[in-house]
């Protein structure tokens, strides 16, 4: 069978197709075992809002199970989630022993235009635990627990 003659109407474009990784808003689309950094195995969303995704990953270079905030590939996101970065590594630089328990940054990268920054997985936050009591109160012994935890 002959090939058929090029279209001579056909124009080439110098710019790469996009390469499909993100939404129309900015997010990475993530799926079950993609890797990021060759280093973290992504298991399950943990959340997602304004700001971009939450994942729980594998961290193959320790062992450790660890929250990634990936934020969406859009400047003002990427602007604010530069001063979260900033606030994280004054923490820690202010409490590297870890004594007043506060959120510690792990890591933080680019994976494809998007700013990754690795947390300690923990537990419920405090939002998902008032819905989880149907936005009822708590009694005083356990607001005072919140509290020691927080001072």
């Amino acid at each position: 069978m002959p090939l058929e003659p090029c279209d001579p109407h056909t124009h080439l474009t110098l710019s790469p197709p996009p390469l499909g990784y993100d939404d129309d808003q900015g997010d990475y689309l993530l799926q079950v075992k993609d890797h990021l950094q060759y280093r973290y195995e992504v298991g399950e969303t943990l959340g997602s809002g304004s700001f971009g995704k939450v994942v729980k990953a594998k961290d193959h270079k320790t062992g450790d199970w660890v929250a990634i905030k990936i934020i969406r590939n859009k400047k003002r996101f990427h602007t604010q989630a530069l001063v979260e970065v900033k606030i994280l590594e004054d923490l820690r630089a202010w409490d590297p022993d870890d004594t007043y328990n506060s959120l510690r940054m792990t890591d933080h990268f680019y994976f494809r235009n998007h700013l990754c920054v690795v947390t300690e997985c923990l537990s419920i936050n405090l939002y998902e635990f008032i819905k989880q009591n149907q936005f009822h109160g708590f009694s005083l012994g356990l607001i005072r627990r919140f509290t020691s935890q927080i001072l």
